[in-house]
């Protein structure tokens, strides 16, 4: 490849569930979608229930998939297939809906840099 970055700007691999079924690889996404589900029922963040066991008055979060191929930078070609159900959070409400709010997030750089001057001081 001659300009990754040019790859990048040229094409979008961010996309809704309704665009993703109407791609050639929708069954890859579907697979993703599946891997997804699987993954939040075995670490217990949530569990189905039927819709007949909602109280009546409760609010049921909307959600949207949110599907994405990874692409190799060398090729452009896609590697892995990722989808994401999102809750539409703003509509959560503290202690009903979620209990906690913590996400950490760090770049290996940091940890790098941590590790570092631990090893220095």
């Amino acid at each position: 490849m001659d300009n990754p970055i040019a790859l990048i700007s040229q094409v979008n691999d961010t996309i809704h569930l309704h665009q993703a079924m109407k791609q050639p690889d929708w069954v890859k996404f579907l697979k993703a979608m599946e891997e997804e589900v699987i993954t939040h029922k075995r670490r217990g963040h949530w569990k189905v229930i039927p819709i007949s066991i909602v109280p009546k008055g409760e609010k049921i979060l909307d959600s949207i998939w949110a599907m994405r191929r990874k692409r190799c930078s060398e090729t452009g070609e896609a590697r892995k297939y990722k989808a994401r159900l999102n809750a539409n959070g703003w509509r959560q409400l503290h202690g009903v809906n979620y209990r906690e709010a913590f996400a950490p997030v760090v770049k290996w750089t940091t940890i790098s840099l941590i590790i570092k001057l631990t090893m220095t001081h």
